[in-house]
């Protein structure tokens, strides 16, 4: 059974070279080698190739995700500016209309830094309030600080983000002062509130205080570059004699009780 399976493979093969070599001439023996081999060519680099296309989208892939993001981190960088430029603008148009309603030139004297009320504690509400305004936007300690309704206070404290101001109805608070327009100076002092934040909050005028300054209103004066002249501070609704001496009361406005946007008064000469 061995030597007919043996014939079997060794016929055709025996075949196979007949025709190759004699039957076959030369010339079509070599252009069958040239389409065998160029065939096969392609074939054995395909895989090289692939790698390459391969390798090459991956890169093109990274390449145009890193410009994706970075378009997008350049667009949201974009809104941010755009969000902090509505803020300044906005607080510059608050600084003008806190300076135009109080009567001051822009620009002039005193520089004014919008801030807003981050922070009152309930035991101390007519004394302090924090502003988010500190040292890096140009506040320091005993700078002045007003509102559109009128006077606010001082800065008492600063960090480099916050301050705190003591209000007027503070009892260490002391500011000249004048009545309608009077040349006389007199002392504007805190009066502690013991009725609650609910009630009307109260100064004191002292030094000099004659009855007949009763129902005038009360002003500041520009002694100590803290603030301007003629700024609202309250109304002095009565006159009484205190200790053998007369002690005018001056009714401070509501706005003190419900503060959200404040200005700083910052010296021209001194920035």
């Amino acid at each position: 059974m061995f030597k007919p399976r043996l014939k079997w493979i060794l016929g055709p093969l025996v075949i196979l070279f007949i025709i190759w070599h004699v039957v076959l001439p030369s010339r079509t023996r070599i252009r069958l080698q040239q389409v065998v081999f160029a065939t096969q060519a392609p074939l054995w680099n395909v895989v090289p190739n692939v790698e390459k296309i391969r390798e090459f989208g991956v890169a093109e892939s990274k390449r145009k995700t890193w410009w994706i993001h970075k378009v997008k981190e350049l667009m949201r960088e974009n809104v941010h500016l755009k969000l902090q430029l509505a803020n300044a603008e906005q607080r510059c148009e608050t600084a003008k209309q806190i300076l135009g309603i109080n009567g001051l030139p822009i620009g002039e004297s005193f520089k004014c830094v919008t801030a807003h009320v981050i922070y009152r504690m309930q035991d101390t509400w007519s004394q302090f309030i924090v502003i988010n305004r500190g040292a890096k936007d140009g506040i320091a300690i005993g700078q002045g600080v007003l509102c559109t309704e009128g006077i606010v206070g001082c800065i008492t404290n600063v960090s480099q983000k916050t301050a705190m101001v003591m209000l007027v109805t503070h009892p260490d608070f002391r500011l000249l002062v004048r009545c309608n327009v009077q040349k006389e100076l007199y002392v504007l002092c805190g009066l502690m509130n013991k009725k609650g934040w609910n009630s009307t909050w109260y100064a004191q005028l002292k030094n000099g205080i004659h009855y007949y300054l009763q129902q005038s209103e009360v002003k500041t004066v520009s002694v100590g570059n803290i603030f301007p002249d003629n700024i609202h501070v309250g109304t002095c609704v009565r006159v009484k004699e205190e200790h053998g001496q007369l002690v005018g009361t001056v009714q401070i406005g509501e706005y003190l009780k419900w503060l959200d946007e404040v200005g700083v008064l910052i010296p021209v000469d001194s920035l």
